[in-house]
């Protein structure tokens, strides 16, 4: 399915909002998607791109005027301008703190745009991975969520990665029959940039892009899950053989696995959605969530804190979670 934020992106444009708010990390798959929402909707606008940095520039980065990395001056030169536009201010949130030196005058500048950048055409969109919308703002700031990349995405990452690859006579590239597919859900989860380092990484490790390097991959996920604090990741070696029992469960997870293929998803069934495992300790409820994890090649997050043995699947990171 394509990526929705384009769409939705121009109808606000088009609408006349004069103050978006993207909250995302990938600075640069936003600013590329938000070109081609106004290329293809609004071709008249001018895109331009703020940051403290650089000040206000054109998107092949040649600086309109030097004087607007003061951010107290980039906002009264985009009221001035005389042109539709749509301006990409770069973490202008944490210039919104009342706290800071130059607060209140950038909530009040921004309030001043509201009424004439709708008469004149004109949009600021306010990028950033947090959220911070200061009370005199929240009823004029609209606020968008850039998805994660889709599989469509991921596999045309996949792609530029073999084409630039395929001439090397030292890297293997195995991608015959499912491989593509299930490289490309191993990446699921993650950004375009941490997808291109994980197979970047599977190049260096392994000198070939194989689906065997599922694993690898995976472990990029870890870096994620380690960052975020809230979960632990947890290796999982074991497979169902570890599992004593239980012969209709794993019976059943090995069926239901196939439905996280390509070929399920156009016949129409579902992803499984999740699995309450619950018994005495000792039963082999953790195990089996482990055993999941290795089967299904999904990353197994461990949640310490819970107070009941819970296993669930996350569709749109694809892991796997347990207590």
């Amino acid at each position: 399915m394509a990526n929705p934020f384009p769409d939705t992106l121009r109808t606000y444009i088009r609408a006349g909002y004069p103050i978006l708010y993207v909250v995302t990390s990938e600075e640069d798959r936003a600013i590329e998607l938000v070109g081609r929402a106004i290329s293809e909707g609004e071709p008249r606008r001018k895109l331009h791109i703020w940051s403290v940095s650089r000040g206000l520039c054109t998107t092949d980065f040649k600086v309109v005027d030097r004087k607007t990395a003061d951010p107290k001056r980039v906002l009264p030169f985009l009221l001035e301008l005389n042109e539709p536009g749509l301006f990409i201010l770069e973490d202008f949130h944490s210039f919104l703190d009342e706290r800071t030196p130059v607060g209140a005058l950038a909530i009040r500048q921004l309030r001043d745009l509201v009424g004439p950048f709708k008469a004149t055409r004109k949009t600021v969109v306010l990028l950033s991975p947090v959220l911070k919308i200061p009370p005199e703002l929240e009823k004029d700031i609209t606020v968008l969520d850039l998805e994660m990349p889709d599989e469509e995405e991921l596999a045309a990452v996949l792609g530029d990665t073999v084409e630039q690859m395929k001439d090397n006579p030292r890297v293997d590239l195995n991608l015959e029959g499912d491989a593509r597919e299930k490289i490309v859900k191993a990446l699921s989860g993650l950004t375009r940039a941490e997808a291109e380092n994980a197979l970047a990484k599977v190049i260096v490790t392994n000198s070939r892009i194989d689906p065997e390097d599922v694993d690898l991959l995976l472990t990029e996920k870890e870096q994620i899950i380690r960052k975020s604090g809230t979960l632990e990741y947890y290796a999982a070696p074991e497979r169902f053989g570890s599992v004593g029992g239980l012969d209709a469960l794993k019976s059943w997870l090995r069926v239901r696995g196939r439905a996280f293929s390509e070929a399920a998803r156009l016949f129409g069934l579902p992803n499984p959605r999740g699995l309450l495992l619950v018994g005495v300790p000792g039963c082999g409820k953790s195990l089996t969530a482990k055993a999941v994890a290795a089967e299904w090649k999904m990353p197994l997050l461990n949640s310490t804190s819970a107070k009941c043995s819970v296993a669930w699947w996350d569709s749109r990171k694809r892991t796997c979670v347990a207590p």
